[in-house]
This record gives C-alpha cells, sequence and structure tokens, in this order.
C-alpha cells in the first residue's frame, strides 16, 4: 500500500489491518501513531503495543513522498499538503518559512495527516437521484464534516453524469479525485470527463469554462470566498456546479461567512447532507430556499 513512504515499522504494522477500511494514518513527532480504522480513531497497534512516531519518520516520509526532491513538490507544500500515489494526500505541519509576499516553504515536519482514498463504483446512487431532476442537474452542495466521504461521492458523482450527454469538467485542487500521474489518472474517469488538477477554484473555472465548455462542473471543498465566487459565476453562466463543504449542520453551514453571497443569491438548488454512517447515506436535503425535503 504505502510501503514505499511509510518507516518499515510502521508498514508491518498496517499489514495486520484492512486496507478497505483504513482511511487516515496520523503521525506526530514522539507521539503514538493513530489511524481511523473503520471510522473509529484508534492507536496503531503491533503485537499488542502502541507504535510511536519517532523524531526522524515526519520528515523521512516527506523526503519518499517528494521523491528526494522537496522543491519539485514545493508548489503544494505551502498549501499545506503534497499528493502521492492514487490520490493519497499527506496534510503536514511544521515549521513555516515566510518570505515577503508569503510562505516560502515548510520545514522539519512535526505532524502527518495521510488520507487514503477509497473508490467505490455506486455510492452515489442515492444522491445522483435528488440532484438529478429529468435530463437536468441541479446545482447542489454535498455537506458533511471531513472524512465522511464527500471525495469518494464526488468522484462517483464525475463518472455517473459524463456516461450521458453531459460534458463534466473535474476541478481537482489537490489531485485528489482522481489521482493523476503523467497523465493517466489512477481511479475510472467518466467517459465525457475533462480533469485540471493542482488549480485553484477561481482559475480553473474561468480557465476550463473558455476552453473545455462543460455543461457540469464538479469540485471539492469550497473553503473561501473566491472559490465561492467562482461557483456563483459558473451558475451564474448556465453552467451547473456540483461542490463540497465542511458542515455538519444548516447553521453551521450559514456561519460560514465566506458562503453568505453564494447562498443568498439562490442559486444552490439542492443541499445534501451525507449522514456518514454508511458511505452514501444521506442525513437530509434542503432545497433552494431551504426547505427540507428529506
Amino acid at each position: 500500500m504505502l510501503d514505499y513512504i511509510l518507516p518499515n515499522e510502521i508498514a508491518h504494522a498496517l499489514d495486520s489491518y484492512d486496507e478497505k477500511r483504513l482511511y487516515e494514518i496520523r503521525l506526530r513527532c514522539d507521539r503514538d501513531v493513530r489511524i481511523n480504522y473503520g471510522g473509529v480513531n484508534q492507536k496503531l497497534i503491533r503485537n499488542g503495543l502502541p507504535i510511536k512516531c519517532g523524531i526522524d519518520d515526519c520528515n523521512g516520509i516527506m523526503a519518499k513522498a517528494a521523491e528526494y526532491s522537496i522543491y519539485s513538490v514545493n508548489n503544494q507544500i505551502v498549501e499545506g499538503f503534497v499528493t502521492v500515489g492514487r490520490g493519497v494526500r499527506i496534510g503536514l505541519c511544521g515549521e513555516i518559512v515566510k518570505e515577503k509576499d508569503g510562505i516560502k516553504t515548510v520545514k522539519n515536519f512535526s505532524s502527518l495527516n495521510i488520507r487514503l482514498p477509497h473508490d467505490v463504483v455506486g455510492c452515489s446512487d442515492e444522491v445522483f437521484s435528488i440532484i438529478k431532476s429529468g435530463v437536468c442537474v441541479l446545482n447542489s452542495l454535498i455537506v458533511a464534516p471531513p472524512g465522511k466521504g464527500k471525495t469518494t461521492m464526488l468522484r462517483d458523482l464525475g463518472r455517473k453524469l459524463s456516461h450521458g450527454n453531459n460534458n463534466v469538467l473535474i476541478v481537482d485542487e489537490r489531485n485528489e479525485l482522481y489521482a493523476f500521474r503523467d497523465g493517466k489518472p489512477q481511479f475510472e474517469v467518466g467517459e465525457n470527463c475533462d480533469v485540471i488538477t493542482f488549480g485553484s477554484k477561481d482559475f480553473a473555472f474561468s480557465y476550463g469554462v473558455r476552453t473545455m465548455s462543460p455543461d457540469v462542473i464538479i469540485t471539492d471543498e469550497l473553503m473561501n470566498e473566491n472559490d465561492a465566487e467562482a461557483v456563483a459565476l459558473a451558475a451564474a453562466g448556465g453552467v451547473k456546479v456540483i461542490a463540497s463543504v465542511h458542515a455538519e449542520s444548516v447553521e453551521e453551514l450559514k456561519n460560514k461567512k465566506y458562503l453568505n453571497n453564494l447562498l443568498s443569491c439562490g442559486m444552490i438548488e439542492r443541499f445534501v447532507f451525507l449522514s456518514g454512517r454508511t458511505l452514501g447515506a444521506i442525513k437530509y436535503v434542503y432545497g433552494r430556499s431551504a426547505e427540507r425535503l428529506i
């Protein structure tokens, strides 16, 4: 699985776990390694004992993830992550190196969060039936806390929507959705899908609409005003958008100030909240005017 970047002791310990149920590996210097296994956060155990992350482990993992060229992935590092094979994303903490216009790099990595993607064909069946109205796709937000399957859901929705007459543009800012490597996706991409990776949403939406004329844009994790504005502009131009947002309730969603303009303009037609109990399970659905539908 991740043998090529993990220390041997950690890699061997993970052999005892079912990879399909492993979602996160968290490493903190001089602390016990923790994993999200089957939705439960727990210590990584081998031979009955927890495994501790050594002082050099985080730096060693990052060196291998960058193929011993930190400079080559520095554009990702300054954004707080590095993506490796099959869409595995490594979130990182460490010592920030500043320059006049912002962050130059990060060094002396002290914490890593390795997130493992899962491809589950058909997991979006129920959501798909909600965001489609006849032949029309509805502008929709997929809403749930972190780690509840939003990215897996969007990956499957992209395939479904592109198998008809829709031209689907995937804006994959962190290269998690289809994990392109050397121009080839590591997960199955729909037949009418086009993918832009590692571009900010405000750039990728504008660039993609001009160059690819999509019917639908799918993107992950709206995080700021620029992201929300990109969605609003695309929707105003007649392009349907499906995106995800971190939140647990309608109230929490409304409290995200960067979403105020997007929500108030009424362009979002479906708010689909995932329950997180099982992949694809829906907690509730709201309509354009915040009316409860399910």
